[in-house]
């Protein structure tokens, strides 16, 4: 059986070519090429689509509320995990107006 050396994680294996976004677009990224999708067990869900859903449910319908709520979240929890766990999910187009 082979095992895991960082368990409860997804690696992110995405390699973004640069295009220009449109202008009422936003993308939510769950975070960096090199760092891992982890697993929010304990709430069964990988951390990032949990804190997305979290968001959404919370009503923090401001683009700009709702991404920090989401990258602060996703940060400090996967950061509990340790250094080599960290997440830092970011965005990228249109951030002024509402979900």
């Amino acid at each position: 059986m082979k095992r895991s050396l960082f368990p409860e994680t997804a690696s992110i294996v995405i390699v973004r070519k640069k295009a220009r976004i449109p202008e009422n677009m936003t993308i939510f990224f769950a975070g960096k090429g090199t760092q891992f999708a982890n697993e929010y067990k304990e709430k069964g869900h990988r951390l990032f689509s949990y804190k997305l859903i979290e968001g959404i449910l919370e009503n923090k319908v401001q683009i700009h509320v709702f991404s920090n709520f989401v990258q602060k979240n996703v940060r400090d929890i996967s950061l509990l995990k340790g250094k080599t766990y960290i997440q830092k999910p970011y965005v990228e187009g249109f951030v002024k107006g509402k979900l």
